[in-house]
This record gives structure tokens, C-alpha cells and sequence, in this order.
């Protein structure tokens, strides 16, 4: 009753009915040529897709982490590990092309010799409105692309988001706003709750501020510090995200009037488990599940791990691009300039989830709990049920 072993066999019975991770999400690595924009610069391939988000960090250097997105355009920079307000930076990220981009000489992005990371998403594409909306007006057409289709009129929100950039199936939106001072939602285009979200403000030196279901939305934390999380309704209106919009409170760092904002917004899915833990202190840590949106656990590619209680601990973030194979323990931190280490607070990325591998206070110090985190990976079977990823 067996099938003849034959090419015709093999291919259907290995065809995989799940989408693939690496058409929305990419761990690119390259090495920095110093090559300044008149010259060319440096076109940084292998994405697989035309990115609307990069985040891009030196791994050889003490150099800031780098963001660049479609909605605010490029040449546009934020640093996670400051708080500087939004810059203009011509030998920066210059152009988003159709598998990368590519970048001047700027020493954060391409000095010669050393290497790179950027994390790379794919989002809706880059919006193309045909006049500005400013605060409480309604968006123009191709102000708001979702899933490469432009959107005419407003999301819900009491502020209209002038632009939003959102994918669906990763589960990630980045969406421009202008604050007004008072209890205010704006929405995320993203179709079901967010359960982690970032906001900069771009027009003054102040603190990242960051949310996560893991923590509650009575509580914040700061992407550019290590502190421990705080408690202000004046941060999300001590309300959760909903389907449709997210909930800004008073405060400057998330919606002073006239000011205007970036808020990086990230669902589950089909490709992102959100979640927390708590640690045990052991270096046979515990085993972290990734499971996602459908019920499928998740095999990691890349991760993003917080402590949020007591001296808390930084922002630690690991990935399969620097570390193929276990153990994962090329370290960068988002809140610092720090160049590459080998952490002793590794782990292994397995199928289904983290186990961690130390007893650090990175990533599994029973002072710090909960840790938050926030992974993206590949499903581990696909909708016939067969194992799609081992690792």
C-alpha cells in the first residue's frame, strides 16, 4: 500500500500549506563598506521583500540602534537608546528597495568592514497621501495602506492617525499621529488587539514608552531605560487595546497637543507570540512557550525579553540570523549602544518556544518578574498538521 518513491510523491506529500515567516519578517546581516550616498552607497539585499521597517544596529561597535519606517520616510531616524527626537540624516537608511535597501556612510549604518543587523518587516507599503492631515482631520486617500491596499477615509479613533502602514498577517502596524492633550484613542489597522506597542515622540527629546498585556495597561515602561515598570493611568487611560484602536492617556511622552508621534504596533498571529514569565533562577531555566494566534506553537527566530520588576534589566534581543544554531546567545540590548557580546543569559530557540539557559538577570532573575517578551517565528506546523520547523 506504499507510494512509489518518486519526485512526483515527494513534492506533495512535503508541500506546505502554511505561510512562510521570511516573506514578512527578515533577520538581514551584511557588512558596512563606508561607501557615502554620492558614491552609491551600500544596496543591502536578501530581504525577500521590499521592507516598510528596518531596525538596524552595529554589532561590532558602540553605535546607536537605528529606525527607519515608510511612514515617517527615509533619511528619518529614531535611536532606541536615546531620546532624541526624531532626525534627518542623508547618509542614513536612503531608499527602501524591492528585496532591501540601502545606505550611506553614516558609521551607525555602514562603516566599512564592520558588521550589521537589520530586522527588517514587510507592512501595508509606504502610504502616499496627497496632502497632509493634521491632527483630528481625516486622512487622505493612500494616507492609510493596509495590506498594500490604500484606505480613503479614517480609521475609528477621536484622533485620526495621519498615516498608517499596517500587514495583517505578521500582526505589525506603525501608525503617525498628533497629540491633543487629552484622552484620546487612535487607530491601528491591524484588525485585532494589539498586545505590544511602542511610541516616540518625534519632536522632542523625551523616553520611548512601551505597553504590553504582559504587564497590564495600568503600567509602562521606557524602551530607552532599564527601569523597572511604573504604574500611570496617564500613559493608556488604564484601558486595553481594542480591535480597532489604542488608548492614549495625557501624558507628554504619548500625546502632548500639537506634537506629533510614531507608535510601532505589534498583534498576535499566525507569526508573533506576546507573552510573559516568570523566572526560577536556575541555569536549567525555564522553558518559555511561543504560541500563536492560531494555537500553533511557534519555533523563534527572533525575540525581545524584559524584565519589568525590582532593578529590573535591559532589553535584551536575540535572533537566528546572528545565531543559526543553538545556543542563542548573540546579545544586542535596545536600550543601549553596546556592540554585540556573547550573553551569558543565553537560551535556545526550540520548536515551540525559549529555553532558557542561565540564571541571569537578563532574562531569568526571580527579582525581575514578570519578563515580558515579544517573538517572532515560524509556525511549527503547517494547517495539514505536518512539522514544518526543527531547530
Amino acid at each position: 500500500g506504499a507510494k512509489a518513491l518518486n519526485t512526483t510523491n515527494i513534492a506533495a506529500a512535503t508541500s506546505r500549506t502554511a505561510s512562510d515567516t521570511n516573506e514578512e519578517w527578515n533577520n538581514l546581516l551584511y557588512t558596512g563598506n563606508g561607501t557615502a550616498i554620492g558614491s552609491g552607497g551600500n544596496a543591502i539585499t536578501g530581504a525577500g521583500f521590499q521592507p516598510d521597517f528596518v531596525w538596524l544596529k552595529n554589532r561590532s561597535a558602540t553605535d546607536s540602534n537605528q529606525l527607519t519606517d515608510s511612514v515617517r520616510g527615509v533619511t528619518k531616524n529614531l535611536s532606541t537608546d536615546l531620546t532624541a527626537a526624531e532626525g534627518t540624516d542623508s547618509e542614513g537608511l536612503t531608499t527602501f528597495g524591492s528585496d532591501g535597501f540601502t545606505v550611506g556612510s553614516d558609521v551607525s549604518y555602514n562603516t566599512n568592514t564592520e558588521t550589521y543587523v537589520a530586522w527588517c518587516a514587510k507592512l501595508g507599503g509606504a502610504p502616499t497621501a496627497t496632502n497632509s492631515a493634521g491632527a483630528g482631520a481625516t486622512p487622505t486617500d493612500g494616507s492609510v495602506k493596509i495590506d498594500g491596499v490604500n484606505l480613503g477615509s479614517a480609521l475609528a479613533g477621536t484622533i485620526a492617525a495621519t498615516e498608517i502602514t499596517a500587514n495583517t498577517t505578521l500582526g505589525m502596524s506603525a501608525v503617525a499621529y498628533t497629540g491633543t492633550g487629552a484622552n484620546a484613542t487612535v487607530g491601528h489597522g491591524l484588525g485585532v488587539a494589539p498586545a505590544f506597542i511602542i511610541i516616540k515622540d518625534l519632536d522632542t527629546a523625551i523616553s520611548w514608552v512601551a505597553g504590553t498585556d504582559g504587564i497590564g495597561w495600568t503600567k509602562y515602561l521606557h524602551l530607552d531605560l532599564a527601569n523597572a515598570a511604573a504604574i500611570g493611568s496617564f500613559a493608556w487611560n488604564n484601558t486595553a487595546p481594542t480591535s480597532t484602536t489604542i488608548s492614549l492617556g495625557t501624558w507628554g511622552n504619548l500625546n502632548t497637543s500639537g506634537r506629533d508621534y510614531i507608535a510601532y504596533c505589534f498583534a498576535p498571529s499566525q507569526f508573533i507570540s506576546i507573552g510573559s514569565y516568570t523566572a526560577n533562577a536556575n541555569a536549567d531555566g525555564p522553558f518559555v512557550s511561543t504560541i500563536n494566534s492560531l494555537g500553533i506553537p511557534l519555533m523563534p527566530i527572533w525575540s525581545l525579553i524584559k524584565g519589568t520588576v525590582g532593578s529590573a534589566s535591559g532589553w535584551g534581543m536575540f535572533d537566528a540570523g546572528r545565531d543559526p544554531y543553538n545556543v542563542t546567545a548573540q546579545e544586542l540590548r535596545a536600550n543601549t549602544t553596546a556592540a554585540e557580546t556573547t550573553s551569558t543569559d543565553n537560551m535556545d530557540f526550540v520548536s515551540g518556544g525559549i529555553k532558557l539557559r542561565s540564571s541571569g538577570g537578563l532574562n531569568n532573575d526571580t527579582g525581575r518578574d514578570p519578563y515580558i517578551s515579544l517573538t517572532i517565528g515560524i509556525p511549527i506546523i503547517d494547517t495539514d498538521g505536518r512539522i514544518i520547523a526543527g531547530r
